[in-house]
């Protein structure tokens, strides 16, 4: 129970330094901390400033991801095309 708590904490974290643009999102999915590996891709884009529900759905259904897959089960393909759509807009 303490580790899970743990984890929502840190994902709260790295959620507002998103908001607050401390961190990049390109940054979290190159090389994602430990605790966000288990968090649903599209739960972690929508921290994101700029990316809202439509945004999110469209990136996801052109890149062919489903929206609940978690950040640990992309493939190395999937993470460089999400990386690389990120850099671009």
């Amino acid at each position: 129970m303490k580790v899970a708590n743990t984890v929502r904490q840190q994902r709260a974290e790295i959620k507002q330094a998103l908001k607050e643009g401390d961190v990049s999102i390109v940054e979290i999915f190159v090389d994602p901390p430990e605790f966000l590996l288990t968090a649903r891709l599209s739960e972690v884009l929508l921290a994101a400033p700029r990316y809202g529900q439509v945004r999110v759905s469209r990136l996801l259904k052109r890149l062919q991801i489903s929206p609940l897959k978690t950040i640990g089960a992309l493939s190395e393909r999937q993470r460089q095309q999400l990386v690389q759509a990120l850099a671009t807009t």
